[in-house]
């Protein structure tokens, strides 16, 4: 009965919106979920909020319907690189896997396909605003799929 209690507590947590996920005990990282909008071309949260000093996990699900064939992913970027990053990805003609090792993405998904999940995983370095988006083309750049990780000290 008690893990019972305790998963509707963490679930309830974590659809808020915007989100602020409490850090587990023993250094597990902090959970956070994140989705698309069905068909629709953008997140299911644009604010999200998380505490300083912990590893984020953020499990992404690309909740479009399965015959859209509508592909989504989620970069985390660092404070102050949106417009450098979505530069790059414009001059690569949208090639996201050139941008994995790109010094300011911070982790990535993979493309994911309808109703496919992924989970990435990084520490903040400091506080601040962090950027994440859809790599996809034309989806953070044309049709603003993208949102904030409010790192709060």
């Amino acid at each position: 009965m008690r893990a019972v209690f305790s998963t509707l507590i963490l679930a309830t947590l974590l659809s808020a919106s915007p989100t602020f996920a409490a850090g587990a005990s023993g250094g597990a990282p902090i959970a956070v979920r994140l989705s698309t909008k069905g068909n629709d071309i953008a997140f299911d949260q644009t604010a999200i909020q998380v505490p300083f000093g912990k590893r984020v996990a953020i499990k992404f699900i690309n909740e479009a319907e399965k015959g859209s064939e509508i592909l989504h992913n989620v970069a985390i970027l660092k404070p102050g690189s949106l417009d450098e990053v979505i530069k790059e990805l414009q001059a690569n003609s949208y090639d996201i896997e050139k941008l994995r090792s790109h010094k300011s993405v911070l982790a990535m998904t993979k493309a994911l396909p309808p109703g496919a999940d992924g989970t990435v995983e990084f520490s903040p370095a400091e506080p601040g605003f962090y950027p994440y988006i859809c790599l996809m083309a034309g989806h953070a750049d044309m049709l603003g799929m993208k949102g904030t990780l409010n790192v709060k000290k």
